[in-house]
């Protein structure tokens, strides 16, 4: 029998321990595997990245390395864009669109016309706007914005959670009140929604145009109210190109049962001829529970089961997180759910970034249309 002498042991483990290194090296990230399959899988970036490079050092970086889409979290919504009238602040969306360019990257704008972050200007003027006035007022603004961006942001929600948890237009008499409530219904009325995708199309006929609806993964009566109003715009031919769907998770672990019905309502809302996409994915640990291995195994288990299911259907090309850092998710300050992303705070990958790869790679590679 022979025996290795040590400093063959020595060069044998040297080379062991390279070669786990450059396997781990070159492991495919998000971003490759999304490439070669055809999809979209991105994040918002919060306030943090106009921190880069000191908070954190890295967060640029893991961004370019495992996403191919971005969006600005905040930056764009009407208060943040035009927080005064005619006065419009380009510099965060800039930065972001710049680091896109840079890395070859796809974007999304987030968003045009919401009921909330609505500029003071707007919602305390007196005397209050006419009809005609606030239809001017959007009508500049979502020229203005896009027509500045034109060419350079890909993909648009238009407008932003019409619905109230009810399945009734908000500001829509019976709908909830208070601050949950839509100036944009309350003085224009429900046909605000065809001038301003009739706009937006006009204003950058190469984008596309999606109606961002939150809550309704689960509420059958939401569901109904957006699938109705979906196929009414489509049939008086609004140029409504997709529906975001929020897919802010409360369940952090997911059945078969609940991707059903998620399945069904992307197959009902792609029966109106519009593309869907998950466009604020988050899955939050409830508040009190302790993201122990076996918590966040589950909680990896539901971004499979999503994962899949986009990966699945045709008729979806886009997956947008809500963050992709848990330090910095807006669950924890809002509702008290934690650790509900595919990074920890030290931005290392959780068991739902390996539960998100795993997925893809079940999936032929095909290639990216860049359209």
């Amino acid at each position: 029998m022979h025996y290795l002498k040590p400093f063959s042991r020595t060069r044998l483990l040297s080379g062991l321990l390279l070669l786990l290194f450059c396997n781990l090296s070159h492991a495919q990230s998000i971003r490759e595997l999304g490439n070669a399959r055809g999809k979209y899988i991105g994040s918002v970036v919060t306030e943090t990245f106009h921190k880069h490079p000191t908070v954190p050092a890295n967060y640029r970086e893991v961004f370019n390395r495992d996403f191919n889409i971005i969006m600005p979290e905040n930056a764009m919504e009407m208060d943040d864009i035009q927080p005064t009238r005619g006065n419009f602040t380009w510099r965060k969306t800039e930065e972001v669109l710049a680091f896109a360019e840079k890395n070859n990257m796809r974007t999304r704008g987030h968003v045009l016309v919401w009921y909330d972050q609505i500029p003071k200007w707007i919602k305390e003027a007196s005397p209050a706007f006419t009809r005609r006035e606030l239809l001017d007022v959007l009508k500049n603004h979502i020229f203005t914005v896009m027509g500045h961006f034109k060419g350079r942001i890909h993909e648009w929600n238009v407008v932003n959670e019409v619905f109230d948890v009810n399945g009734r237009f908000r500001g829509e008499p019976g709908s909830l009140t208070g601050n949950e409530t839509s100036l944009w219904y309350n003085v224009i009325g429900p046909e605000y929604l065809d001038s301003v995708f009739t706009w937006a199309r006009q204003a950058d006929p190469t984008a596309e145009l999606y109606f961002s609806e939150n809550g309704v993964e689960f509420i059958e009566v939401k569901q109904t109210a957006l699938i109705n109003c979906i196929r009414g715009l489509k049939s008086r031919g609004v140029p409504v190109d997709g529906v975001a769907l929020e897919a802010h998770i409360k369940k952090y672990n997911l059945s078969d049962t609940d991707i059903s019905i998620i399945s069904g309502l992307v197959d009902s809302l792609a029966s109106t001829g519009v593309l869907v996409a998950f466009s604020e994915l988050d899955i939050g640990i409830p508040k009190g529970m302790v993201a122990t291995d076996s918590v966040l195994q589950v909680q990896g288990h539901s971004y499979a089961l999503l994962t899949n299911l986009f990966m699945q259907k045709p008729c979806m090309k886009t997956m947008m997180m809500w963050g992709f850092n848990d330090r910095y998710s807006w669950l924890v300050p809002v509702y008290g759910r934690h650790s509900p992303l595919l990074f920890d705070a030290q931005n290392h990958p959780k068991p739902a970034y390996d539960s998100v790869v795993s997925v893809l790679k079940r999936y032929p590679p095909i290639g990216l249309n860049r359209k």
